[in-house]
């Protein structure tokens, strides 16, 4: 392991064990440098994963913060809240609204399902919460192929990445990310869920996850109010 990496695995094993508890303010990058034989490059790098990763926040001219557990919904990442004003990611946390059997005739339900028209889809419908901006996400995938995400109570889908959980349990990796992003008004129904003005305007992102050999994986829409942090979307793989 590279000393970067040795690094982050002890300070990663303070947060679960407790060393470092949800919400404490780490000692500074300098303070770091001198209580450990670790350069100040290897303790960034270091703190730049575990940010990058979703275990700490960098907060400006305050410090690096441990993410609360409730919070740190780990990768990996389709898409993150940015800072307005920074580069640092906004922990993300998120709510199960509903969770139900649709069928669609929409053209993305036709890639989803592979052409059957007859099959059902299981539909997810969550708030994601970035510090205090909240927007709407409608999840839809095959409840047959991926079981566990129909049956896990919602409770414990709350800030569960989906995405994780089809890879860990079926070893099925995303492969293809694709996506399309168009400015609406948003639907009724979504602006009163947000609180927000009737006929209020936002943005549509529609996310498509493709496994190997072009396997359909999911389908998400993220309904995005105005005024929120910026979207930074990865390479592949909430």
């Amino acid at each position: 392991m590279r000393k970067y990496e040795v690094l982050r695995e002890s300070i990663l094993a303070a947060i679960q064990d407790g060393y470092w508890q949800c919400g404490v303010k780490l000692p500074t990058e300098l303070e770091l440098s001198k209580t450990t034989p670790f350069s100040l490059g290897t303790i960034q790098k270091a703190i730049g994963s575990l940010t990058r990763e979703g275990f700490l926040q960098r907060k400006r001219g305050l410090g690096t913060f441990v993410i609360p557990i409730e919070k740190r919904i780990g990768g990996p990442w389709i898409f993150r809240c940015l800072e307005k004003d920074s580069a640092e990611f906004v922990p993300m946390s998120t709510r199960v609204v509903n969770r139900k059997i649709v069928s669609s005739t929409e053209p993305w339900a036709q890639w989803l399902t592979e052409g059957n028209a007859e099959k059902k889809l299981l539909q997810i419908n969550r708030l994601i919460l970035a510090d205090e901006y909240t927007f709407y996400s409608k999840y839809f995938l095959d409840s047959e192929q991926f079981p566990i995400i129909a049956k896990t109570p919602l409770k414990e889908l709350n800030s569960a990445n989906f995405a994780g959980l089809i890879q860990d349990h079926y070893q099925m990796h995303l492969e293809r990310i694709d996506r399309t992003i168009q400015c609406i008004t948003l639907p009724s129904s979504i602006n009163q869920i947000l609180g927000k003005a009737k006929n209020t305007k936002g943005v549509l992102v529609e996310i498509m996850a493709s496994g190997q050999r072009s396997k359909p994986i999911f389908y998400q829409q993220l309904f995005l109010p105005p005024n929120g942090p910026r979207l930074f979307f990865g390479k592949s793989g909430t």
